[in-house]
């Protein structure tokens, strides 16, 4: 068997058909098929993009009649939180103006035209694993981190105890599922600001999880940083702090994860066996395909649309 992993499509039903294609599915009952090849999709389905619904009617049909996979993406889970009464007349995330924004275009063009389609949307989320092992490669939609996976391993958010946990800052589960869905971060030094792809303003950066620094005892934020920026200070970052960081262990299974907006060339292989899942992008004429050499020979073929 043959696993093309697809990252985050965003709504984006033409690319997504485009590929399937090109890595040569064919389309039957709403979903796709091929023979000898299975799809793992790395969460993210929704918002943004124009056909939210049609990318949600392809991915559920290859995962519930045609024996693909899916892992929850962080859009997925604030979707099931912003839709959840927390029990004290709001929603376990805020309608603030900035959630709304993210989501209005799922709300746009689901939420509000299909609220029955809308709600069966919802509970397959609840279906989706926050992490996938599948012969020997691990699939994650931001970071791979033990301490997180042993947390919430077994755990399920149909429990309404578990998915309000999660949803609630300060607590054990909440670390975790940020972590796993959001990737880890680490504060900027001296109130410094950093501006991300949305514009918005942020004090905590996003950090390389995967890389090894076992024997770089210097290295400053923007070393770090992901994606790397002009506005990441250039300044060391403290011994206790380097320490503190996770990493992704040199000898740990090949892992494949989406999540982050990379700068153009950055590397497909970022470690050995740390594989970015990059975003669609929104020219079929550019699809290209990679098959890094620790995953081909595991049959794990690594697609990405630049």
């Amino acid at each position: 068997m043959t696993y093309d992993v697809i990252g985050d499509i965003h709504g984006h039903a033409e690319e997504l058909r485009t590929l399937l294609r090109q890595l040569g599915y064919e389309e039957r009952n709403g979903g796709y098929v091929a023979e000898g090849r299975n799809a793992i999709f790395v969460g993210d389905f929704i918002d943004r993009g124009p056909a939210i619904r049609e990318v949600l009617q392809i991915a559920r049909a290859m995962v519930r009649r045609n024996g693909g996979y899916a892992v929850l993406g962080n859009h997925e889970f604030n979707a099931l939180c912003y839709h959840t009464p927390d029990g004290a007349g709001s929603f376990l995330r805020p309608h603030s103006t900035k959630n709304a924004h993210q989501h209005q275009a799922t709300v746009d063009q689901l939420v509000l035209p299909y609220p029955e389609e809308w709600r069966s949307y919802l509970q397959w989320f609840k279906d989706l694993p926050l992490f996938l092992e599948i012969d020997g490669l691990r699939v994650v939609h931001a970071a791979w981190d033990e301490n997180a996976i042993r947390l919430i391993r077994g755990r399920s958010f149909y429990d309404p105890d578990f998915l309000a946990a999660a949803a609630t800052r300060g607590t054990p589960e909440f670390t975790a599922v940020e972590t796993l869905l959001k990737g880890p971060e680490i504060k900027l030094p001296d109130g410094q600001m950093c501006v991300d792809k949305d514009g918005t303003h942020r004090a905590d950066m996003r950090i390389a999880w995967w890389q090894s620094r076992k024997s770089k005892k210097h290295l400053r934020y923007c070393d770090i940083a992901v994606p790397s920026a002009a506005d990441i200070p250039a300044i060391a970052v403290p011994p206790e702090v380097l320490s503190s960081l996770p990493s992704y262990g040199r000898r740990e299974p090949p892992v494949i994860f989406g999540h982050y907006w990379f700068v153009p060339n950055t590397p497909d292989v970022l470690e050995r066996n740390a594989l970015p899942k990059l975003k669609l992008r929104l020219s079929p004429s550019r699809i290209g395909s990679l098959v890094p050499a620790g995953v081909a020979s595991q049959n794990f073929f690594y697609k990405s649309l630049r």
